[in-house]
């Protein structure tokens, strides 16, 4: 979990989770690490850790190849509401 600017108009929480270990993950060596879920909240939204499930979040996937970092959001940071 990941808050960022409490009390901003632009605060969010990020939560993220994996089924998998990333593929490449070395010092000095870029990372690679696919299908990262990332559920992005907003103030007044919901989540429930059991289920990995939320109420008027935003969710989306990050994928890192060789260090560059992609969404499937088109912004790594997921957008607004």
């Amino acid at each position: 979990m990941v808050v960022t600017q409490p009390g901003s108009v632009n605060a969010a929480v990020y939560m993220a989770k994996t089924n998998q270990a990333p593929t490449t993950c070395l010092s000095g060596v870029p990372l690679t690490f696919n299908n990262v879920s990332i559920y992005k909240l907003f103030n007044g939204n919901t989540f429930n850790l059991s289920t990995w499930s939320g109420s008027g979040g935003l969710s989306y996937t990050l994928n890192v190849n060789n260090g560059t970092i992609t969404s499937s959001a088109g912004n790594i940071y997921g957008g607004s509401r």
